[in-house]
């Protein structure tokens, strides 16, 4: 998908719902962020978790239960989950001006020039 495609996808909708039990990093999440758009998102495998701000989905660690995938998943609060559901339709101008502030700060956090830059300094001064 083009990147223009992608960003019209994230306009064209107004909240995005990522209940997920959990993510490597979660790209879906973190572009819909970037755009401003609110995210409902469990919060424990997001690295970015302080960008999801008041629609932080509520989750406990729990075993797998899926016999392919071993070890421990964030099974998402259900409950939760249709409250932040029912909150956003009604408050959503609120939410939208709140997540769009927030994607300013994403953009400056996650400039991959600065992040490639801090990843590599180390190597930098070794051979400098």
């Amino acid at each position: 998908m083009s990147l223009e495609n992608l960003v019209k996808l994230y306009h064209d909708h107004d909240v995005l719902v990522y209940p997920s039990y959990g993510e490597g990093f979660g790209f879906i999440p973190f572009q819909a962020l970037a755009t401003g758009m609110p995210v409902i998102c469990t919060d424990g495998w997001a690295h970015y978790d302080d960008y999801l701000g008041p629609l932080k989905l509520k989750s406990d660690l729990v075993d797998s239960p899926w016999p392919v995938h071993e070890g421990k998943v964030f099974e998402p609060e259900y409950q939760h989950l249709l409250e932040l559901m029912r909150d956003v339709s009604i408050n959503y101008n609120a939410y939208a001006g709140y997540y769009f502030a927030q994607s300013t700060k994403l953009h400056e956090e996650y400039n991959w020039d600065r992040l490639t830059n801090k990843a590599f300094e180390h190597i930098f001064k070794k051979f400098s």
